[in-house]
């Protein structure tokens, strides 16, 4: 999921990156191991980054929070952060890991499709980049 970090956002205000109707692979992943959703005990966030376009470096520093937030599609009310990072002032780099949740996210993922959101907010004036979120979640069976 690829999106653009404007330059210019305002530090007092919370920039928010919104992905609709991501379709789940689950089903398929487990079909092609001969598994169904029935085997599955738990859905836990694994590796959550941001990665830059072009691997260009980027003052992630400038960032305050990072959060990704998990949704029920038509839902406002039930999401769950997944992952989240207050990155170092002075952190520059291609591409930034973040800190995975705990929480069991295996109703979201055995739907159909889910929501996405990053939070991001800023120790000071944003600067243009260009961002891929990765999403890996680690499946444990029963």
């Amino acid at each position: 999921m690829t999106f653009e970090v404007k330059s210019g956002l305002n530090p007092f205000f919370k920039y928010i990156q919104s992905f609709q109707g991501i379709q789940s692979q689950l089903e398929a992943n487990l079909k092609a191991r001969n598994l169904d959703t029935s085997d599955v005990l738990e859905i836990l966030p694994y590796d959550i980054r941001l990665v830059s376009v072009g691997n260009r470096e980027v003052n992630y520093g400038i960032m305050n929070e990072i959060k990704v937030i998990i949704r029920e599609p038509k839902t406002n009310g039930r999401n769950i952060e997944i992952a989240y990072v207050r990155p170092r002032l002075a952190e520059k780099n291609n591409g930034i890991r973040l800190l995975p949740g705990v929480a069991n996210v295996t109703s979201y993922l055995k739907a159909d499709q889910f929501d996405v959101e990053v939070e991001l907010t800023f120790r000071e004036l944003s600067r243009y980049s260009e961002q891929i979120l990765f999403l890996d979640f680690a499946v444990y069976l029963k």
